[in-house]
This record gives structure tokens, sequence and C-alpha cells, in this order.
């Protein structure tokens, strides 16, 4: 009988830890999510904003709605046709001193609000940028 009431204790606590599973593992800490953002930060410099990668497919993805409508906006008051305003991302500089492009570091300021500082062709930047938690994923939501 004793056995009987620990397997079924024991299975009790299972089906609760799984109930609970995407609660705890939302619950992990603001470090880990700091970290996942702060790596989908990097990589969209890294791919769209440095790189040689068509931008536009990296804006859709991991830009939200309010984003893309404000690089939508930004890229028509300065230029014919449709795009996005990448260059928002940048120090706003046409030409630098030199060929570097890249990173430097991404700071965590809270509240999903991330200092990037970067070199853009030799001229040192810095953006906030925030991310937010959309559809199970995180995506870049401004840039100022």
């Amino acid at each position: 009988m004793k056995s009987v009431v620990m397997k079924g204790k024991l299975l009790l606590g299972i089906v609760l830890l799984f109930l609970n599973l995407p609660r705890l593992q939302a619950d992990a800490g603001p470090e880990c999510r700091d970290a996942e953002a702060v790596r989908l930060i990097e990589m969209f410099y890294a791919d769209y904003v440095f790189g040689g990668e068509d931008y536009a497919p990296g804006v859709e993805k991991y830009c939200t709605e309010k984003l893309i409508r404000r690089l939508k906006d930004d890229y028509t008051h300065e230029c014919d046709g449709a795009g996005y305003a990448v260059w928002n991302f940048r120090t706003g500089c046409q030409d630098g001193p030199g060929d570097v492009s890249q990173v430097v570091s991404v700071t965590a300021l809270g509240n999903g609000l991330y200092a990037v500082k970067f070199i853009d062709m030799g001229i040192e930047g810095t953006r906030t940028v925030r991310v937010v938690c959309e559809d199970g994923g995180l995506k870049l939501d401004s840039v100022e």
C-alpha cells in the first residue's frame, strides 16, 4: 500500500512539474533573456546592418511590426521606392576613415533596453535598442 501511495505522489509531482515548466522557464531570470537579446543584436548587426546579407528578410524576421513601420517610413522620407532605413542602426555618417564596421559591446540597461556600441567604417557610434518578447521569441522593437 505504501509503495502505491509513494508512486502516486511521485506521479503527481512529475505532473505538477510539467504543468509549471513554462512558468519556470519564463522565470529563468533576466540574465538569461539578456544573453539571448545580446546574441540577437550582435547577429542582426553582423548580418544585416554591417554584413553583406540582404537586410529585408532580417528586418521582417527580427523586428516588430512597429519597428518595421518606422523603418519603412524613414526610408520613404529619404529615398524613392520601398525599403527599410537600416541606417537608423548606424552612425549616420556617409563615409568613414576606415573599413571596419563591427559591434564592440552590447550592454543591458534594463526594461528591455540595450546600449549598442559599435564602429561604423572607423567611426564610433552608440544606439539604444529595445528588445521585446513577441510570439515566443525576441524581436527588435525600437532603435534610438
